[in-house]
């Protein structure tokens, strides 16, 4: 007998929480967390729910115990314990945001943002201008709910998070990352200066001798921890996370060997820190994104299961004062053009742009024409309208969309870079090592991870805007964008003093 209905509940996206740490860094708040004690139990139990009696707590024989409250291994406890802790936070005051449900906002009487927070399980991540505002919100949660731990924020989701300056926020995973290697069943590994060698390839049946049951297991036990590591902290994994992925279901021994080298990479680079660095920003919260794709880079297999073959592989990353969002992903459909491989990694970024541009205007920051850099001139004139698109109908919804936001609704704005320049080829092709440290960027490896980790990326983005400036019917100049966007933004923290150029 089911004695549970829905079983979903909403945990906060990392997308939402980067964004979050970029809002914090660029406006000078502080950042706190809340613990709550056996949440689970503090949430309301709808069903009938009946128990044996455990051997604690004896009951006379035929007689069973009913759950007044969810208990931990119950279906539905992570749910009733969201729509308790959701409820609460409105009857407290707060507004639920629409695009994602586990960010709550506390304005002033004119409407401004004051408090910010992020619901994941039982920790909530609070954001606000004061510390006093943060400790009048715990006084207030702390009467409905047992809090047993309240302080400024170290430690959230397993993402180490450190305050260098009132300005300048880190994110890193060396801890996690320690304990992984410490237990990770492959030691014999060398450490080694990128996660791939441009030779390596993950194509289904190839590669020779295939694993048997117990390798198969552990390449997709190591996998699913290098995974979680790209996702929250290291977009310099993304590709190779993507490309091992592929053969997953059947790897082979070459291949696993292959996947150790992104352990021994990991045994050198532990300590990689992401830097949200907003002391030049002035008050100013802006996005920023790069799209970017291989051509049908990924081969054909022998094997009559794959449905990979001459796929591209599409990658992008965003940014504020530091990176928010980044993924790089096999593309559903095999392009027939280099433009149309472009045109789909672009619709991606768009789409990741739209969300956080949606969200911003949620929390009350209204911003416009987003820049997104694209290295294809063919796929940026088809984004605006300026040339003919007849050979792509089969894609005509993904260019129906992104021609709607970008051209005529203004929420995103195709720049032009130069293929050197793009970090997001860092999320699409394994990529080689540049011996030789040269000026400006270019395609190697440890080039673009040392941009991305940087944390100084407003003064590279500015001068790539002022270079690629793309002529519409719209807007002729770079400074005919400047002043557009300063006349339809709502940024309410500027400073009187803040340009983007």
């Amino acid at each position: 007998l089911k004695d549970y209905h829905d079983t979903f509940s909403a945990v906060a996206t990392l997308t939402t929480f980067r964004l979050l740490i970029n809002l914090a860094a660029i406006l000078g708040w502080v950042v706190y967390t809340i613990d709550v004690s056996q949440a689970y139990t503090q949430g309301e139990l709808h069903e009938e729910i009946f128990i044996r009696a455990p051997a604690t707590h004896p009951l006379p024989k035929g007689k069973v115990y009913r759950l007044r409250r969810p208990l931990y291994g119950t279906k539905q406890a992570g749910r009733c314990w969201y729509l308790h802790v959701t409820k609460t936070l409105r009857q407290m005051g707060l507004t639920q945001a629409s695009k994602d449900s586990c960010l709550f906002i506390q304005r002033t009487k004119s409407g401004a943002p004051e408090l910010l927070i992020s619901v994941l399980v039982d920790d909530l991540m609070i954001i606000a201008e004061e510390e006093t505002m943060v400790k009048q919100f715990h006084v207030r949660f702390s009467k409905v709910y047992k809090v047993s731990q309240f302080e400024q924020i170290k430690v959230y989701n397993g993402i180490e998070i450190t305050r260098k300056s009132k300005h300048i926020y880190v994110l890193s995973q060396h801890y996690a990352i320690s304990q992984f290697l410490a237990k990770c069943a492959v030691q014999d590994v060398n450490p080694c200066d990128s996660p791939l060698l441009p030779s390596d390839t993950f194509v289904l049946g190839e590669g020779g001798e295939a694993c048997n049951h117990s390798e198969k297991e552990l390449f997709q036990s190591i996998l699913g921890s290098l995974n979680w590591f790209n996702i929250a902290s290291r977009p310099d994994l993304a590709v190779a996370c993507s490309l091992a992925g592929r053969v997953a279901s059947q790897p082979t021994k070459k291949q696993f060997k292959q996947l150790t080298r992104i352990v021994g990479y990991l045994k050198r680079h532990s300590a990689k820190e992401l830097t949200y660095d907003g002391s030049k920003c002035k008050g100013v919260v802006r996005l920023y994104g790069f799209s970017d794709s291989d051509w049908a880079g990924q081969r054909m297999s022998k094997d009559p299961s794959d449905r990979c073959g001459r796929k591209s592989t599409s990658g992008y990353i965003s940014y504020s004062c530091g990176p928010t969002n980044w993924k790089s992903k096999l593309q559903n459909i095999p392009a027939t053009s280099s433009a149309q491989a472009e045109f789909i990694a672009m619709y991606e970024a768009a789409k990741d742009l739209l969300f956080q541009t949606l969200l911003l205007k949620e929390i009350g920051i209204h911003i416009v024409r987003v820049p997104l850099f694209c290295d294809n001139t063919t796929t940026i004139k088809q984004m605006m309208e300026t040339m003919s698109s007849k050979s792509n109908k089969h894609m005509e919804i993904r260019y129906a969309w992104l021609q709607h936001y970008a051209h005529r609704e203004g929420y995103i704005q195709p720049f032009n870079i130069a293929s050197g320049d793009n970090v997001a080829d860092l999320l699409t092709k394994i990529l080689p090592l540049c011996k030789v440290k040269r000026e400006g960027l270019s395609n190697h490896f440890n080039i673009l991870c040392e941009q991305i980790f940087s944390g100084d990326i407003q003064g590279y983005i500015d001068a790539r805007m002022k270079e690629g400036m793309v002529r519409g019917d719209k807007l002729n100049t770079y400074e005919h964008y400047l002043k557009s966007v300063e006349q339809n933004e709502i940024q309410p923290f500027r400073s009187n003093s803040t340009s983007q150029g």
